[in-house]
Parts: C-alpha cells; sequence; structure tokens
C-alpha cells in the first residue's frame, strides 16, 4: 500500500510523516489562537474601563462650559438638558435671546440661559395652609 511505504532516508512511513506534521499544524495553531485569545482579552479590559474615561470627559465638558460665559448651539443645548434642535425652534420662534455675530454661528450668554430656566416659578404648597377649611 502507498501510504505505508516508507521513506529510504527516514524509515519513516508516509502516514508517520502526515501525523506529524498534522501534530505540528495543530500546535502552531493552538499557540496562535491562545496569542489571539490574549490580545482580544487585552481588548476586552481596555473596553471596561472605556465608559469610566467618557464619565470623565463629560465632567470636564461640564467644567469648561461651566467656565465660559458664551456657548455655542450645541453647548447651550447640553446645559440646559435639551436637543439641539429644540433650542435652534426656540431662536426661530423668538423665545430666548440669542447671538448671531456673522450671519451663521448662534451664541447664548449662559447668564441670559439661567434666567430663562427660572421664569414662571410656582410657589411650593405650604403643609400648613394646605390643611386649613
Amino acid at each position: 500500500m502507498f501510504m505505508a511505504e516508507q521513506t529510504k532516508e527516514t524509515g519513516a512511513s508516509v502516514l508517520d510523516i502526515l501525523i506529524s506534521i498534522d501534530h505540528q499544524l495543530a500546535d502552531l495553531l493552538a499557540y496562535d489562537l491562545q496569542r489571539k485569545l490574549q490580545k482580544i482579552e487585552e481588548s476586552v479590559s481596555e473596553l471596561k474601563a472605556f465608559p469610566k474615561l467618557l464619565r470623565s470627559i463629560e465632567e470636564l465638558e461640564k467644567y469648561y462650559i461651566g467656565a465660559k460665559k458664551c456657548l455655542t448651539l450645541q453647548e447651550a443645548a447640553n446645559y440646559l438638558g435639551l436637543q439641539k434642535s429644540v433650542l435652534y425652534k426656540m431662536t426661530s420662534d423668538k423665545t430666548i435671546s440669542f447671538y448671531k455675530p456673522n450671519g451663521k454661528m448662534i451664541y447664548f450668554e449662559k447668564d441670559v440661559l439661567d434666567e430663562w430656566v427660572r421664569q414662571n416659578p410656582t410657589n411650593p404648597i405650604n403643609a400648613d395652609n394646605s390643611q386649613q377649611p
């Protein structure tokens, strides 16, 4: 049989050589898979730190916006907790003060935004008054 023939130099059969090659390939694949798995684990570990990094960036943005007196449309929307489109509509309706120094970009004074937030306050119900007939 061809598979069982012995090679002249080594005395090993073709089947033994194929088995040896198969084992070597398996070892290489196992090593390669192990190395790739280790890289994946390292990447996952780095990704776990990502939310903390995002929170830090958001905190820095808050401090940055807190120090500014004039805010862009996006910054003002973030500051007020509104969608950018909602704030833009308010400028279109002239329900909030804004500036357009060069006719394109929209800016807001932070103090004016604070005043706008504080408009139309409601008075708290006094617990003592609510029990009177």
